[in-house]
C-alpha cells in the first residue's frame, strides 16, 4: 500500500515523497514515517485496519503523531479509502499543509 500511496501522490501532481524518512528532534529519533516531504516538513503515515485498530494502537499512534508534531512536522494519515478514491482528500490536506508552511 505504501507503493500505491506514492503512486497516488504522483498522480495528483505532487513531487516524489521521500520513503521511510527519519524525523529527528535534535539528537533523538522521533519516527521513521512511510512518506515525507522534508521541504515542507510534512509526514505521511499509511494506517491499515490490521495494524492500527484497538485501544493500544490508538494510544501508540496518537503519541507518535504528537512526537512528530512536537518536532515541528505536520503529520498526516492516509488510509485505504484515500488510495481507493485517488487521493483527492489526501491531496487537499497536503496542499493546505504545504501552503500553511510556505506562508
Amino acid at each position: 500500500m505504501e507503493t500505491r500511496l506514492v503512486q497516488v501522490l504522483r498522480a495528483n501532481g505532487l513531487p516524489e515523497p521521500v520513503p521511510q524518512h527519519e524525523i529527528w528532534n535534535g539528537t533523538r529519533l522521533v519516527a521513521r514515517v512511510d512518506a515525507a516531504y522534508p521541504q515542507w516538513r510534512i509526514a505521511i503515515e499509511y494506517d491499515s485496519v490490521e495494524h492500527h485498530a484497538g485501544a493500544t494502537a490508538i494510544r501508540r499512534d496518537s503519541a507518535r503523531r504528537n512526537r512528530i508534531w512536537s518536532a515541528g512536522w505536520y503529520p498526516l494519515t492516509a488510509t485505504k479509502d484515500d488510495i481507493d478514491d485517488g487521493g483527492v482528500v489526501l491531496y487537499a490536506a497536503i496542499t493546505v499543509a504545504r501552503d500553511q508552511r510556505a506562508s
